[in-house]
């Protein structure tokens, strides 16, 4: 038998607890069991000072992933301790190598290994032969259960059904019809905060005008986070707009069904188009542009049909302009100079006033019925704090009578401190949420009593997004803008008479041939009536 005699500390004992899913571990009944039955045991052994040391949630088939395990390790290795108590060897490890290793070392070090339950933890050769078959048999059933669990999901996704958590833009839920077959009874559906966001991603990249990073930038501005609540990385962005499950198919391993049980966020063709703006811009590479430039893939030149790139000069002291055609168009225009001409277009528009009393109704609603649900909120984080401080001075009360160990006050009060934490993240978060939803809706105030002055003030990346909720691009020529395309968006708000787009500068319209109806400036009337088959407006991939 091992000798429990220890340099340092003969009269310190461990109980190791464990439970492997986070079910157990919220519910507690398991944990609370096993303490009791370590505790038992240990004073009966005539241990004084016992330390329950504890993974919740964690699985027993590796050490790294166990920072109880690990600290256990430690101790013993110090000559901390004098015993280790388990209910079960698997609580200890599902893992033949990782039971041997610590039972080695608790061995070396003088550490006696206690089951409560099971085969005996001597030294003699039998008990040694009993615990390494039942390490065997706990790996055994660690290994069969991966293997179930390997069957279920691969007929689940054979299926067509989604077999693990859900993507972002999507949310695991239990579907609502009783009778389903077992491998639908967990379903995924699209999460209705976000999914229009990813929609919207997809389109937006497939127009050419942002690379990954910037999307990102501005879809997470918008609302799109992951399934936590935190910014996608780039990577995972550009790792989104390749897979094809937003396309209603299931990839699965080896597993390809090509028609899912799931809503699709997108249609083929738009997915077919980001992947070849993705490959023209560099396939895989995720890189962020060096410098950003408020008109990228909005301005075209109607004389070679290619659109204006952007690039600064003399030590970065101006930046202009100009056609991306090898032999140019023998003229750069300041960068200013051509976005001020393009914040002009802005001037002429102005939604109709009962659109904009609706809008002010419709938002002023939004928000209280909003603060309504962040007031409620906040009371039930408060009362959760409330309960928790409260506890907390229990346990200070029960120290201070000494009917609390010392031990077990230190537990506890870590315990209720992390949960106080917690909950006053939750509340920093709350407030933070409240605080965008104000700025939101002022926003929204604003853009609608005055579109122009609204994109003045807005700063470059939201001008951006002004500029493509209106038009579809500009075609300039000599430094001027002689055309505007306009977004589908804003031909609809003008059908039905929602927005007035008035510009006195305008003289006539040109039919270029049914094609198209051009608003054209007197001075630029020769070059189109002398051009009357150019096809200008081709969009280039």
């Amino acid at each position: 038998m091992i000798n429990n005699k220890i340099t340092k500390n003969n009269n310190v004992a461990i109980g190791y607890i464990r439970v492997s899913t986070e079910d157990q571990a919220d519910n507690g009944i398991s944990l609370d069991y096993q303490e009791t039955q370590c505790k038992k045991a240990a004073l009966q052994d005539g241990y004084k000072k016992i330390i329950i040391v504890k993974d919740e949630g964690i699985t027993g088939t590796s050490i790294v992933k166990r920072s109880g395990i690990r600290e256990i390790i430690q101790m013993a290795e110090s000559k901390e301790i004098s015993a280790v108590y388990v209910t079960h060897s698997d609580r200890l490890a599902r893992n033949v190598v990782d039971h041997s290793f610590l039972r080695n070392t608790f061995r070396k070090n003088g550490v006696a290994l206690k089951y409560l339950n099971g085969q005996s933890s001597g030294d003699d050769a039998s008990s040694i032969v009993a615990d390494n078959m039942f390490a065997s048999f706990n790996q055994y059933h660690s290994d069969n259960t991966r293997e179930k669990t390997k069957q279920a999901t691969d007929a689940k996704a054979k299926a067509g059904y989604f077999p693990t958590h859900a993507p972002v833009g999507y949310i695991n839920t239990t579907n609502p019809n009783k009778n389903c077959e077992k491998v639908a009874k967990k379903i995924i559906i699209p999460n209705p905060k976000i999914k229009h966001l990813i929609t919207e991603s997809f389109k937006l990249y497939a127009t050419g005008r942002y690379n990954g990073h910037e999307l990102n930038d501005l879809m997470h501005e918008k609302g799109l986070t992951s399934n936590r609540g935190k910014k996608l990385p780039s990577s995972i962005f550009y790792l989104m707009l390749k897979n094809r499950i937003y396309l209603g198919e299931i990839h699965w391993q080896d597993i390809h069904v090509k028609e899912g049980n799931h809503e699709p966020l997108i249609d083929e063709t738009t997915f077919n188009q980001v992947q070849r703006v993705s490959l023209e811009k560099g396939g895989n590479r995720c890189r962020r542009r060096k410098y950003f430039w408020l008109l990228n893939g909005y301005i075209t030149c109607p004389i070679h049909n290619k659109r204006f790139t952007a690039e600064w000069h003399l030590d970065r002291k101006m930046a202009y302009y100009h056609c991306s055609h090898k032999s140019g168009c023998g003229k750069y225009i300041e960068k200013t100079n051509l976005e001020d001409k393009v914040a002009e277009k802005f001037k002429d528009l102005q939604f109709e006033p009962g659109f904009v009393n609706q809008i002010i109704e419709k938002v002023k609603a939004t928000f209280l019925g909003r603060r309504k649900t962040y007031d409620s909120n906040q009371r039930n984080l408060i009362n959760q704090k409330n309960a928790w401080e409260a506890k907390l001075r229990v346990a200070e009360e029960r120290l201070l009578d000494q009917t609390l160990p010392k031990e077990s006050y230190t537990r506890i009060t870590s315990e209720i401190n992390l949960n106080i934490d917690k909950v006053n993240e939750k509340l920093g978060q709350l407030r933070k949420e409240k605080d965008i939803d104000i700025e939101r809706a002022s926003e929204v105030l604003n853009f609608t009593k005055d579109i122009y002055g609204t994109y003045m003030s807005a700063p470059e990346r939201l001008q951006k997004r002004f500029i493509d909720f209106f038009f579809e691009g500009f075609d300039v020529a000599d430094g001027v803008i002689i055309k505007e395309r306009y977004s589908p968006l804003f031909h609809e708000l003008m059908r039905i008479n929602i927005i007035t787009y008035e510009n006195k500068n305008w003289q006539k319209v040109f039919d270029t041939k049914g094609k198209d109806k051009s608003i054209i400036r007197p001075q630029l009337g020769a070059y189109w009536e002398s051009n009357p088959d150019q096809e200008l407006h081709k969009l280039m991939c």
